[in-house]
């Protein structure tokens, strides 16, 4: 699987969580998120996750945008496992 973030961004508010984020990543591999506390990295899995939404930029997939549409957003999100820290 390859997942490709292009530019993204997202706010909470007025406050700037992402700014114009550009990654791509290769799986299978092991992926760990390392920052401070309010860095964004809850936030940068829930993007992936379809959870949420950018506000600006674009999330890919194995070459697919992430869809817009609620339906398929389901589907997608029914597609993958997501645990969050308790």
């Amino acid at each position: 699987m390859n997942v490709h973030l292009e530019n993204v961004t997202k706010r909470y508010g007025s406050q700037v969580v992402l700014d114009g984020i550009t990654a791509t990543l290769d799986f299978p591999h092991v992926l760990a998120l390392l920052g401070p506390s309010g860095g964004g990295k809850s936030t940068l899995l829930r993007l992936v996750g379809g959870l949420e939404s950018p506000e600006e930029g674009t999330i890919s997939i194995d070459g697919e945008p992430l869809p817009a549409e609620e339906k398929a957003l389901r589907l997608y999100r029914s597609s993958i496992g997501t645990v969050f820290q308790l």
